[in-house]
């Protein structure tokens, strides 16, 4: 109980204490990966976040083109997604200054090429 009183406030610090106009933090692939494994909710709620953003700007064809693109299955949960992306970050260390957004769409694309 008292974790998630703390949890709730500071999700409620964070949004009194934000600017009015709304804004995203960039993440390389280092501090995505490192959110990803953290054992705390708010960094790893993030990762989840981050990731969803990036799986939606695909959905919506925001997302930087990429050879074949992204083709998702049918109810994959965000549980796989971050196990995907976590995966690619590992196995690609050389990479991790790079965009966690670009990285992100790297790993999928790759674990789920279109057409």
């Amino acid at each position: 109980m008292r974790k998630r009183i703390l949890i709730g406030a500071a999700m409620a610090l964070a949004c009194a204490t934000a600017p009015g106009k709304a804004s995203a933090e960039w993440l390389s692939g280092r501090d995505l990966l490192e959110k990803c494994e953290s054992k705390e909710d708010i960094a790893f709620g993030i990762c989840l976040g981050y990731i969803d953003a990036v799986v939606d700007m695909n959905e919506v064809g925001e997302a930087p083109a990429a050879p074949g693109g992204i083709r998702l299955p049918v109810g994959l949960d965000n549980g796989r997604l971050r196990e995907i992306v976590v995966a690619f970050l590992r196995a690609n260390p050389a990479m991790l200054h790079y965009a966690g957004s670009d990285l992100v769409h790297a790993a999928l694309s790759k674990a789920y090429p279109g057409e």
